[in-house]
């Protein structure tokens, strides 16, 4: 299925997520499985902590720099484009499928901070067109060239179970789907309608609908492949590994890195939001207009913990969906704190993430808890001042 993702009404997305809104069937499981174009809405409203660079229509349509066949890390120039196939043996990510050799041009990463899939060990890659380059104009939202692929494998209580896909087709289209492995590891087969209990495991892998909950906020639609997300030093792919091999268009100067602030229980909890959460809480999602929360980190809000965007929409600012507490973040107290309370089960329609994970991620619930009991205890604000930030 190609998907794409030009405006279109709000109502084809409207998946409450669990934030006591009204949930609909595409939520969960509710795949066409046609070739049917979908169609995902334009959220590109602007963005509190800096200033819009335009809808993702207009980031899209930038112009794509490209240089040579080599700047595409070690890839061979020769390197054969594969067409799409509905066979994981059959597509470009793999150069020997017998041995299970990946192509040379399938460049693998990992985010400094990952997104949780219920303790499922994964592996990444980025599959570049030849000569194509990453459009950074906006450091904060990467944009890809046409052709660019990202894969991304999953195993689950030591069995592969899928890999899933997303290939950008023309300006405005994209391919996504996953691959799911047979039990025997033969092969994996593409499919846009899900699947449940894969190879005996408790795996479900996502329909599309449920995919795009959160490949739709963002003009590039991947989360994990940022400036934020690869401001590091290790590994063969990072944000200065990658600027050296010439595939940014507007690299940073050298030797920069966009780090989270803060100490290290600081920065541990300001990432883990970041990476999941703020795929969603992020001023181009459906529902922002109703929350005006921002989980997502910025490049621009990094000097200090009490200027990111993080902070300044959650910390005794009023909850709005969610009526059980009334502050999101009460400092020194994560028990009366709704963004430790709603990551803290799986039991309802309150829990966050609100799809794709059956299990509680013990340990960024931990680095949560330590970051909001270590903040300096502080009464609520006088409601009559506005401080309380009602959204």
């Amino acid at each position: 299925m190609i998907f794409d993702f030009r405006s279109a009404p709000a109502s084809r997305l409207t998946i409450a997520l669990g934030f006591g809104l009204a949930v609909t069937g595409l939520a969960f499981g509710c795949s066409s499985g046609s070739d049917d174009v979908v169609t995902a809405p334009d959220t590109g409203a602007p963005d509190t902590a800096k200033p819009d660079t335009g809808s993702p229509d207009t980031a899209d349509t930038r112009p794509v720099e490209t240089g040579t066949a080599d700047t595409l890390a070690d890839a061979p120039a020769d390197s054969t484009v594969k067409p799409f196939s509905t066979k994981l043996s059959e597509t470009s990510l793999y150069s020997d499928w017998a041995k299970k050799k990946i192509a040379p041009d399938a460049l693998e990463f990992s985010p400094v901070y990952t997104l949780w899939a219920d303790g499922a060990e994964k592996r990444r890659w980025i599959q570049l067109p030849a000569g194509g380059k990453i459009d950074t104009t906006d450091m904060d939202n990467w944009i890809f060239p046409i052709g660019t692929k990202f894969w991304k494998e999953f195993t689950y209580e030591g069995k592969l179970v899928e890999t899933r896909l997303i290939e950008r087709t023309d300006t405005t289209t994209y391919r996504q789907g996953s691959y799911v492995w047979a039990a025997d590891g033969s092969d994996a087969i593409y499919t846009e309608a899900g699947a449940t209990a894969v190879n005996g495991t408790d795996w479900n892998v996502p329909t599309n609908t449920q995919c795009l909950a959160c490949h739709s906020t963002s003009p590039s639609k991947i989360n994990g492949f940022q400036a934020i997300q690869l401001s590091k030093t290790t590994d063969a792919i990072n944000i200065g590994t990658l600027a050296e091999k010439g595939l940014l268009t507007a690299p940073p100067a050298k030797g920069t890195l966009f780090l989270v602030p803060g100490t290290a229980a600081e920065k541990a909890a300001l990432g883990y939001i970041h990476a999941n959460c703020g795929h969603c809480h992020n001023p181009r999602w459906d529902f922002f207009a109703l929350t005006n929360q921002v989980l997502r980190l910025t490049t621009d809000t990094l000097k200090t913990v009490a200027e990111t965007n993080t902070v300044t929409t959650t910390v005794y600012k009023a909850t709005t969906s969610y009526k059980l507490k009334p502050w999101r973040i009460v400092p020194g107290d994560h028990v009366e704190s709704a963004i430790w309370i709603r990551p803290s089960h799986r039991s309802d329609t309150d829990q966050m993430p609100p799809i794709a994970t059956k299990k509680v991620d013990t340990v960024g619930l931990a680095a949560i808890q330590t970051w909001i009991d270590g903040m300096p205890k502080s009464s609520p604000p006088d409601a009559g001042t506005g401080d309380a930030g009602t959204d």
